[in-house]
């Protein structure tokens, strides 16, 4: 038997995450695709909010969601993920988020393991994030510059800077798009290379050299 117990808001986690004595302090991640700041009980997962944030297959995600309670060999078992992730085939997933998944105490793994076993018999995704995984993206450093940039953009102004870059020829320098179009702000277009209407590999260091391949318009590549 499964049984499940949610918060009284969709965006509110189903438990405290501040918790006396825990060996982490919570954080707070400003959340752009979710409207609201998203609780996280440590860095690492304010880090995993930066890969969810820039995925554009991600539509949503809550922070601490359910709390599931089950039994498993007349043991009984209670768990609460650490996020979970709607996509915008309506699909969905749960993710723990964890330093290492190497030596958990003996408890916590078969929590985990019963946890993941009972996601695969219910058509469940269930997937667990280490540190090693969150830094095996080469963007990340790049993703949080970008996105420490990204907020109080007027939509308004995306829309005419569209406009204007069909007239780019691409690709271009930061400091060229920048002497080309110096009516849009840096932090218009650091909102831009995170959410990915501009284009560009994001592994390269952020400076005035940093190259962008083109821009999507309206869906349409651009370059």
């Amino acid at each position: 038997m499964l049984a499940m117990s949610n918060s009284n808001s969709p965006m509110s986690p189903s438990r405290n995450i501040l918790r006396k004595g825990h060996r982490n302090f919570a954080h707070f991640f400003p959340s752009l695709k979710n409207g609201v700041s998203i609780g996280c009980e440590s860095y690492l997962e304010a880090e995993c909010c930066y890969l969810l944030e820039h995925d554009r297959e991600i539509t949503r995600y809550f922070a601490q969601p359910k709390c599931y309670e089950w039994m498993e060999a007349e043991k009984k078992f209670r768990y609460t993920p650490d996020f979970l992730v709607r996509c915008s085939d309506d699909s969905s997933y749960l993710i723990e988020v964890k330093h290492s998944f190497i030596h958990l105490e003996e408890a916590y793994q078969e929590k985990l393991d019963s946890f993941s076993l009972l996601c695969r018999n219910r058509a469940m995704y269930f997937h667990q994030w280490s540190r090693a995984k969150i830094h095996s993206h080469s963007s990340l450093s790049t993703l949080k510059q970008l996105y420490s940039r990204s907020h109080h953009i007027d939509t308004a102004d995306s829309y005419f800077f569209i406009e204007a870059a069909k007239h780019i020829a691409w690709p271009v320098t930061l400091a060229q798009l920048i002497h080309q179009l110096p009516q849009f702000s840096i932090n218009l277009l650091c909102h831009l290379l995170f959410y990915q209407v501009l284009q560009a590999d994001l592994s390269q260091p952020l400076t005035l050299d940093f190259l962008i391949d083109g821009i999507e318009c309206y869906g349409r590549s651009v370059a």
